[in-house]
């Protein structure tokens, strides 16, 4: 299901060259998978331009210095630095730092329109409208090597975990960018979305009814289903439901709460209720998502 990549690989008539850490960092690639997880030293030959017609791409610098060479600009980018290019991008990386370390993880486009889901349409587009480079935290930088450590340890049998630590790894990254634009338009946000955001930042909202928000933010239903339509392109049920199953993917991969638990969690009242929709949404039951 999982196989190791070799040393070359092929994009469009371009032949990529990648040299590995030396902990031998698996470069874990599935069919039909979501995710990849590449981590790359000493070697930037991307100097051919390209797009990604199919995948989104995240990279963080580690050590030494890229210049990312995105759609006819340049950006100097630095240890710390996150860049990341979308289906819309053309880039190509350049460096003569033989100190560079990065690390690089790509999502397939089914998965990336998953995680902008509960985003408003103003939101997604300044995903496409900016620099696409951010500083991260020390806090946030400080997890990669965490994380590249734990997918070089996971056993072959087990590699379908490392699907859903790197996809946990990039709702970081893209929960971080969102944080940023959003306080960027702060001034300028309605009440009602600055209030929702900060409902946000409880595990409560994650069962939260339509009537909750209706209570909280000071409108009728039919109010808040016209400025949900207007602001995110969806229903007030649906844009809970997407945040909830969202939490519960997150729950899945990252705790040891049994599903019944997080059913609960995520304010479901029952496990066959939660079993159906999040099949529904994702394709899988709860209990496959996590094997």
């Amino acid at each position: 299901m999982f196989r190791l990549e070799t040393a070359q690989y092929y994009e469009g008539n371009a032949t990529m060259i990648k040299k590995y850490f030396i902990e031998n960092v698996k470069v874990l690639l599935r069919d039909k998978s979501n995710v990849t997880a590449q981590f790359w030293i000493n070697q930037t030959d991307f100097r051919t331009v390209h797009s990604h017609e199919d995948y989104w791409e995240f990279s963080v610098v580690l050590s030494g210095t890229i210049c990312n060479n995105l759609n006819g600009k340049t950006f100097v980018c630095t240890p710390g630095t996150m860049f990341y290019c979308t289906t819309k991008d053309v880039h190509n990386l350049t460096s003569n730092d033989k100190s560079v370390r990065y690390v690089n993880f790509t999502v397939a486009l089914p998965a990336v329109l998953q995680l902008l889901a509960p985003l408003s349409h103003q939101t997604v587009d300044k995903l496409y409208d900016n620099n696409r480079m951010y500083t991260l935290p020390s806090g946030v930088f400080s997890t990669i090597d965490n994380t590249l450590h734990t997918l070089n340890l996971i056993p072959p049998e087990q590699y379908e975990k490392a699907n859903d630590i790197i996809v946990s790894q990039v709702m970081g990254f893209l929960q971080f960018i969102v944080i940023r634009l959003q306080s960027e338009d702060k001034p300028n946000e309605p009440l009602w979305i600055q209030t929702l955001n900060e409902m946000k930042r409880s595990e409560d909202f994650f069962t939260c009814t339509v009537a909750d928000l209706c209570h909280r933010l000071n409108y009728s239903r039919m109010q808040l289903s016209r400025l949900f339509k207007q602001h995110f392109g969806t229903t007030p049920h649906d844009y809970l439901l997407a945040n909830r199953l969202l939490y519960a993917q997150n729950l899945l991969a990252n705790t040891d709460l049994n599903t019944t638990e997080i059913a609960y969690a995520v304010g479901f009242s029952n496990l066959s209720q939660f079993n159906t929709v999040f099949k529904n949404k994702f394709g899988v039951t709860p209990g496959q998502y996590r094997k």
